[in-house]
């Protein structure tokens, strides 16, 4: 699942099925499932009135492993960068999962300075954009090859 801003998600197939979606899977409150013409949903999800129906979705797709998750990202990223977007997942654990893509690059003896050590968070409520960044900050050295930004 990738959100867009609060207002949109897009879920792939797996979450599709994960999920359970059919044509008859009603909407959320507070969203709707976008369908095709024979009334599939296609993977996109919009927050009409409330961003609880984006975070109904989010909590209900199955966790995955710290292996799989790992792996997940990595993948992540390279489509992100191959597609020239270069903007990442959320905040702390996003920036750990990085770190760890980049310390088993090294242990391969990769470059640690590759691009997909890149992490693009935002600060995730208003007003307390400086705690977020000052936390996240935390997590990554000077030189370590991770980039954190806005």
């Amino acid at each position: 699942m990738i959100m867009h801003l609060y207002d949109r998600a897009w879920l792939n197939r797996a979450g599709i099925r994960a999920l359970g979606w059919t044509k008859d899977t009603p909407n959320m409150f507070g969203g709707a499932i976008e369908r095709d013409a024979s009334g599939n949903p296609t993977g996109l999800v919009m927050s009409t009135t409330s961003l609880a129906s984006l975070v109904s979705v989010w909590l209900r797709i199955p966790r995955l492993s710290p292996e799989d998750q790992i792996l997940s990202t990595r993948h992540f990223m390279r489509e992100i960068i191959a597609w020239r977007h270069e903007r990442g997942g959320r905040g702390r654990r996003r920036a750990e999962l990085s770190g760890q893509l980049r310390r088993d690059r090294e242990a391969r003896g990769g470059r640690a300075d590759d691009a997909a050590d890149r992490v693009y968070v935002f600060a995730q409520a208003p007003g307390k954009e400086l705690e977020n960044y000052t936390a996240w900050a935390k997590l990554v050295k000077l030189g370590q090859g991770t980039t954190i930004t806005a």
